[in-house]
């Protein structure tokens, strides 16, 4: 049986108490705060300047931060390795993905990523202009070529029987090469920031959620000399905190069985410690 757990417990037994009271020494006031300048928060920053919206982006390491390369797209450039119509195709993966996951997720959005995947990955790569893209795996970068995206299994292996399995796989991988896609994430962070609405603080890890009744309205944040800022967000707190891998406490309490597995994530704040903390 699910055990259920009151969230402000979880708190105080895994976290630990709140910290000791932070007094501002500045007040900033944005539209949009941002927590997180992983994918997810570089994506949202870029998005909201892109409709206008002033934003503060907080990262506690000292650049953005990113793992990883490889984008789950269906479709993406028209793409149909598998033979049957995408609508149909995107339908099935999304299903197989919420059955793997014994149930547990949520089909709708599942659903949603599978049809809005691959129209997301090409507003994903629009900084980097015209990105050299290889359609088929076996292909090589034209001379002269120094980044590339690449589709993985295409096309399908001859063996690969995808109605047949009783865990069928959908390939409709796309990779960023050589390296990741720490470059293009880069580019999204400068276009976010190119349009004059954008300001980031590095190395200024967010201590506290500012609250009124029971909506976010702010943070507090310790910048790298000390200084505390408390910003406030006339529309809306964003948070992209990304995975917590690296503290052992959560993994504890939330993950035990996955703690001793390996934990390949390698970035790491100002004082050297793990960054994927949540």
């Amino acid at each position: 049986m699910s055990q259920i757990y009151d969230a402000e417990q979880v708190i105080d037994t895994v976290i630990g108490p709140e910290p000791e009271e932070l007094v501002p020494d500045r007040e900033l006031e944005t539209d949009v705060i941002v927590v997180g300048g992983g994918l997810a928060g570089v994506s949202a920053l870029r998005s909201a300047t892109e409709h206008g919206a002033a934003c503060l982006l907080f990262e506690k390491c000292d650049r953005v931060q990113g793992r990883s390369g490889a984008f789950g797209a269906i479709g993406f450039r028209g793409d149909n390795r598998y033979g049957v119509p995408l609508g149909e195709m995107r339908r099935k993966i999304a299903a197989e993905i919420v059955k793997e996951g014994g149930n547990r997720g949520d089909y709708r959005i599942v659903r949603y990523w599978a049809e809005h995947s691959a129209e997301d990955l090409e507003w994903y790569i629009q900084p980097l202009g015209d990105l050299y893209v290889m359609e088929h795996t076996a292909d090589v970068p034209q001379p002269g070529v120094t980044y590339w995206l690449q589709a993985n299994r295409n096309p399908l292996p001859e063996f690969l029987q995808v109605e047949k399995d009783y865990y069928p796989s959908y390939p409709g991988v796309w990779q960023f090469r050589p390296g990741g896609h720490l470059p293009c994430l880069q580019k999204n962070f400068e276009r976010a920031v190119a349009t004059g609405l954008a300001e980031a603080h590095f190395s200024t890890p967010v201590r506290k959620l500012l609250k009124q009744g029971d909506r976010v309205v702010g943070v507090l944040a310790v910048a790298e000399d000390g200084t505390v800022l408390r910003a406030i967000a006339r529309r809306g707190v964003i948070l992209a905190t990304g995975g917590y891998t690296g503290d052992d406490a959560l993994m504890e309490f939330y993950a035990p069985r996955s703690k001793a597995c390996p934990r390949i994530y390698g970035g790491r704040d100002r004082r050297g410690r793990p960054a994927d903390t949540g």
